[in-house]
């Protein structure tokens, strides 16, 4: 009896001490298969937007609309003119010091050249380029040291881009008093800070404002998340500032934007259509269902004329923007059934409302020159690799089924 007991119990010992070994080679072989089977499936995933990608176009979007690859990983560039876009690549792990960042492409003819300059670019405008310089600091009333702002001509040579005549903005613009401090924005627009330490009760209260810059005007807006209610006094909406610089001046209201302010979007951007000479302005969203969409064109009386969104397109991912031949804009593809997150693409909707796909993946901060002609954006073929780059969508030389696109009604 005790010799049965003792063979039982050796039988248990040793399964328990082999139970480890096996969960393990089970796990293992499990663990194999799931590899394998994810490995396949990602493999049939990527030959799929692989060829999704290259199809149409080249770059996943219709035939016939012609796409530009920089090849430049980019997320700062704006238009010089209606064929040169200066750009500065995006710096990555590896790259040497000394590697050159700042660049103008021609897009029409599809050539980059190096800008040497010695600063950061901002902003291009009034036939001159911004740029802060970072080899002579600005102390700042509050100690803070900020790079220099200058603007210079920009001058093409046979093998790279210089600038001449370089200018400082630092004594280009007085405060309205010793209690101000000068402030520029992103594309090197000035405006004068009031901090809380120099701020009365006879001061206004901290508010938003928008520069429409090439009209000396401003929209004032609530500070994010206030209410337009918690302002009593000030007035918000359009505002005439006769060009000056912005310090919380009263300046002469052009429109209330009453239906604006009651619709309680709180992020919008503003984009100056050079060849409609009118404003645009549209949410920002970033693929919000259900989130109000406000967009549309303000002319030189202050007018605010708002254009529906597609009902049947829920969202889209940063902002739209009103080309010289249609809409464009970026998100989820929603001509689909049940979009995922590969499903996604920049879109040109034409003046007859017919929607086409640009590129395959998702675009970002588009950027349109003058003429409405070429837009300029950022694009990641796909959301979970890091393979973006600089491109540019040349709508006025591109055509549907041969046909011209037709110029949409401002």
């Amino acid at each position: 009896m005790f010799m049965k007991v003792l063979k039982i119990f050796k039988k248990i010992l040793i399964f328990i001490l082999f139970l480890p070994v096996f969960l393990y080679a089970c796990l293992y072989i499990y663990g194999k298969y799931l590899t394998f089977t994810l490995e396949y499936k990602n493999a049939s995933l990527d030959k799929k937007l692989a060829k999704i990608a290259h199809s149409g176009n080249g770059f996943g979007g219709a035939s016939n609309l012609i796409v530009r690859d920089s090849g430049y990983r980019s997320e700062r560039y704006f238009w010089i003119d209606n064929e040169n876009l200066a750009f500065r690549k995006e710096r990555v792990a590896g790259d040497p010091e000394d590697m050159h960042l700042q660049f103008v492409w021609n897009t029409k003819v599809n050539s980059i050249k190096p800008l040497v300059l010695n600063g950061m670019m901002s902003s291009y405008y009034d036939n001159k380029l911004y740029y802060g310089n970072s080899s002579r600091w600005v102390v700042r009333a509050s100690g803070r040291r900020t790079a220099s702002v200058f603007r210079s001509d920009l001058v093409e040579l046979e093998d790279k881009w210089i600038v001449e005549n370089p200018h400082s903005m630092e004594n280009e613009f007085q405060p309205p008093s010793d209690r101000y401090q000068l402030m520029w924005m992103w594309g090197a627009k000035p405006w004068f800070y009031l901090s809380s330490k120099n701020r009365t009760d006879a001061d206004v209260p901290k508010h938003r404002f928008d520069y429409l810059w090439e009209w000396g005007w401003i929209i004032r807006r609530p500070s994010m998340g206030e209410d337009i209610t918690n302002y009593p006094g000030l007035e918000m909406g359009i505002f005439d500032i006769d060009g000056e610089v912005y310090y919380g001046q009263e300046g002469k209201q052009l429109n209330s934007m009453d239906d604006f302010f009651a619709s309680g979007v709180q992020s919008i951007d503003l984009v100056y259509l050079h060849f409609a000479d009118k404003y645009w302005l549209a949410t920002r969203l970033f693929e919000q269902p259900g989130e109000n969409v406000v967009m549309g064109l303000i002319d030189r009386e202050g007018k605010f004329n708002e254009i529906k969104w597609l009902s049947d397109w829920p969202d889209y991912y940063g902002i739209t923007v009103l080309t010289r031949k249609g809409l464009f804009w970026s998100g989820r593809d929603y001509r689909l059934e049940n979009p995922g997150p590969y499903d996604k693409g920049a879109y040109l909707q034409r003046a007859d409302g017919l929607v086409y796909k640009v590129v395959q993946g998702q675009s970002f901060d588009p950027v349109l020159s003058n003429d409405g002609c070429s837009i300029a954006f950022y694009n990641i073929s796909r959301y979970d690799r890091d393979d973006g780059s600089l491109k540019v969508f040349r709508i006025c030389e591109s055509d549907i089924n041969a046909k011209e696109l037709q110029n949409v009604n401002r």
